[in-house]
């Protein structure tokens, strides 16, 4: 598979992953949306954030990045939203392999805890930012760090 197709993919199955939660991510002002155009947007936003997650984790900076983080997924999600703006291919790109750069400098046990943490944390971020219920914040930051691993995987390609 070609990188884009492999990228677009990824977008594709984290919005679709993300589809249940579109209303907790909704800004307050928005009542109607087509959930089939707004679905990758968000999708792209969350995998964003996760790599950005996984690259400040890394570098010993995630506490520190995680208030910005949130309030740079709430202005994504909002332009997600609003059709203002799309998902960058070369940004995702770009957001995996410095995450996966992260990684690669860690020793072997870092990396588990890198990942462990990093999507513990996204987890617990969903939960208390957008008023996620548990087990959809667990189940969307599994399937996020699925396609971040396959994304951070096919750089190396």
């Amino acid at each position: 598979m070609d990188p884009k197709s492999e990228f677009n993919g990824a977008l594709t199955r984290v919005g679709i992953a993300s589809s249940p939660e579109l209303p907790y991510f909704a800004p307050d002002v928005t009542r109607h949306f087509d959930p089939i155009s707004v679905a990758v947007g968000v999708g792209g936003a969350l995998l964003l954030a996760y790599l950005k997650g996984i690259q400040a984790e890394g570098e010993g900076e995630a506490e520190a990045a995680g208030k910005a983080t949130v309030k740079w997924l709430r202005r994504r999600l909002s332009e997600a939203f609003s059709r203002r703006r799309g998902v960058d291919i070369s940004e995702v790109r770009s957001a995996a392999a410095s995450a996966s750069d992260s990684l690669v400098a860690a020793d072997v046990d870092t990396r588990a805890e890198l990942l462990s943490s990093a999507r513990t944390q996204f987890a617990g971020m969903l939960k208390a930012e957008f008023r996620l219920p548990s087990s959809n914040a667990s189940r969307l930051s599994i399937a996020i760090e699925a396609e971040a691993n396959r994304l951070m995987l096919s750089i190396g390609d």
